[in-house]
């Protein structure tokens, strides 16, 4: 490259183990100076001009000069280690951009990808480009080649690759996960919020052949069509998943106020004739029906979903909620949140979602539902969150056994309620114990 004076590339292992190609250079000062922000994007398009994607650098680090031993040889312990490579933080626009995001992250021990940061770029080598693809495989149940990552080694380019489609609206009401598989699909409803893309991660741990579907809010994309009770919310959700498997065994998986509705589902498809064969439930309790139901305005509902770093005025929040919702959309994206990939638009269609489902509960009357329920307790208390006494000793499991006939199994999880799909050893076991019971 005329920029550069000198060049020395060397395979580094930091941490041991992790092996990559590593290029030090020393610019030409004669030469136009190489602009520091785009260093490791114009030598790599340099060099991969002349040669295959795995002999491209994964790094590139601007020296004043080499350093050298005493007798004039490169000294290679002097050669500081790159620093890792930022990433763009482009947020996923399809369930296969998010799991491929979260793949990536994961094996390249990076807090979080955008889609368009390559794999090489960011510290990937042929070894775990061949990690990348099993997982793929195993994850998403699609069979792709290294060459293909090599070809394509961004998330977007490896969507597009497995046929993702970026046009099609993420926040619809059925929202293929995993639509490949040749087991009865596991269908999963969606948490107060009224999106399922949390329930991706119990791929890794299900099997390939597992189709998975998430339901969500009709709300989100019909304003005008949100149903009046949990019941009609049911009654929709059946016709829903007829449309991908129209006779049953079925499974079900509810996770918050998705719980409810997955067990008034699976009553109404046992009312229609139809087999429930597995239906999980995280972390949701019946309500007490003689209680009455807290008189609680919008913004009061809202106010706790904000995260405690984003500054708000509750009299601002009452007057103009889609305002506030504004910024806290912008501070999610400055932040780096995985939420801000639902934009200003779809976080004001989730939260008033959350707001009309959180109103919904109070219309949860429970049939009984004939077989076993597969539960999964979160541990941990959330956070500025206490319950009196009387209403902790109904948050537990055997509290579901006047609507369920059959076994009522649980599964302990350590994690908080909120955590319980966006912590990864809380999603491992509550992933292991729902392929058990698939």
């Amino acid at each position: 490259h005329p920029a550069v004076a000198k060049a020395v590339v060397l395979v580094r292992e930091d941490p041991p183990g992790d092996k990559r190609l590593v290029a030090y250079v020393v610019p030409d000062e004669s030469a136009a100076p190489l602009p520091a922000e785009a260093l490791d994007e114009t030598l790599a398009a340099h060099v991969r001009a002349g040669l295959p994607e795995y002999m491209v650098p994964s790094a590139f680090v601007a020296l004043d000069a080499l350093p050298l031993t005493r007798n004039g040889k490169l000294d290679r312990r002097a050669l500081p280690a790159p620093r890792p490579a930022a990433a763009s933080l482009a947020h996923p626009r399809t369930p296969e951009e998010k799991v491929l995001a979260d793949l990536f992250a994961e094996l390249l021990e990076q807090e979080a990808v955008g889609v368009h940061d390559d794999f090489f770029r960011l510290g990937g080598h042929s070894f775990l480009a061949t990690r990348l693809v099993r997982r793929i495989r195993s994850d998403l149940g699609v069979e792709i080649s290294v060459r293909s990552v090599f070809e394509a080694p961004t998330v977007a380019g490896l969507a597009r690759a497995l046929g993702s489609d970026t046009s099609r609206d993420p926040l619809d009401p059925l929202l293929p996960l995993r639509p490949r598989g040749e087991r009865p699909p596991l269908f999963c409803i969606h948490p107060g919020s009224g999106t399922s893309w949390s329930f991706s991660g119990l791929l890794a741990h299900l099997d390939p052949e597992q189709p998975v579907y998430g339901l969500q809010a009709r709300g989100l994309t019909e304003p005008d069509r949100m149903p009046d009770s949990i019941t009609e919310m049911a009654d929709d959700y059946v016709a829903r998943i007829r449309t991908v498997q129209p006779a049953g065994p079925y499974a079900l998986l509810g996770w918050s106020f998705g719980g409810l509705v997955a067990h008034a589902v699976a009553v109404r498809l046992q009312e229609q004739g139809e087999e429930v064969r597995t239906l999980g439930i995280m972390d949701t309790f019946p309500p007490d029906l003689e209680a009455e139901a807290p008189s609680w305005d919008d913004h009061e509902i809202i106010a706790p979903l904000l995260a405690s770093g984003f500054s708000f005025d509750m009299g601002e929040l009452a007057a103009d909620r889609d305002a506030v919702l504004a910024r806290y959309a912008a501070y999610l994206e400055e932040e780096n949140s995985r939420l801000a990939a639902l934009g200003e638009q779809g976080l004001v269609k989730s939260m008033n979602a959350y707001v009309h489902n959180n109103r919904l509960m109070g219309t949860f009357r429970p049939g009984v539902f004939g077989g076993d329920l597969l539960f999964f307790t979160a541990t941990r208390p959330t956070p500025g969150v206490e319950y009196p006494e009387e209403v902790r000793a109904r948050l537990v499991p055997e509290a579901w056994r006047p609507y369920v006939k059959g076994v009522i199994a649980n599964h302990d999880v350590d994690s908080t309620h909120g955590g319980m799909l966006s912590e990864a050893e809380a999603v491992a076991v509550i992933g292991r114990a729902l392929a058990d019971a698939l």
